[in-house]
């Protein structure tokens, strides 16, 4: 539809910015249309290039391309949050009870990181959380639960 002009103070590796139009049928057979944007970016160190469709028209070519390049790291945030932390049911059904269980899981999940990164022996952030789960009501430092974890 229209080729969106990259700016010069963007790096090389931004080939193109469109906006394009895309047909497809939905479940119904009726055929649908949606606008959306592509933005081609060459990586010099796999040799490839990446094809990045959004539907977001309000940023450069350069925030989708980090964007995309960050959604690893988020999908294994979530992973990570989604094995050690279960939320298999919610304990209140309002949106606020939701938002406050769903915070305090991102907040154990990062003071879990920072203690990770502050132990001086390798272990498994799993098995972390899984020692922290087992001594929950009882009253022990954690780094000497995970030395006694370590010797057995």
């Amino acid at each position: 539809m229209e080729e969106i002009e990259l700016p010069d103070n963007i790096p090389d590796n931004y080939i193109k910015d469109q906006k394009i139009q895309v047909k497809y049928k939905d479940d119904n057979k009726k055929e649908q249309i949606v606008i959306l944007r592509r933005v081609v970016y060459y990586d010099n160190v796999k040799d490839r290039v990446f094809e990045f469709l959004t539907n977001i028209m309000d940023m450069t070519a350069e925030e989708i391309g980090l964007l995309y390049k960050k959604r690893w790291q988020i999908e294994l945030l979530f992973k990570q949050l989604k094995e050690n932390f279960p939320l298999k049911y919610f304990l209140g059904d309002n949106e606020n009870a939701i938002k406050i269980q769903i915070w305090c899981t991102l907040i154990a999940n990062l003071l879990f990181t920072i203690i990770k990164k502050k132990i001086k022996k390798p272990i498994a952030f799993s098995n972390l959380v899984s020692i922290a789960r087992q001594h929950l009501f009882s009253y022990h430092k954690l780094n000497e639960l995970i030395k006694k974890a370590e010797n057995e």
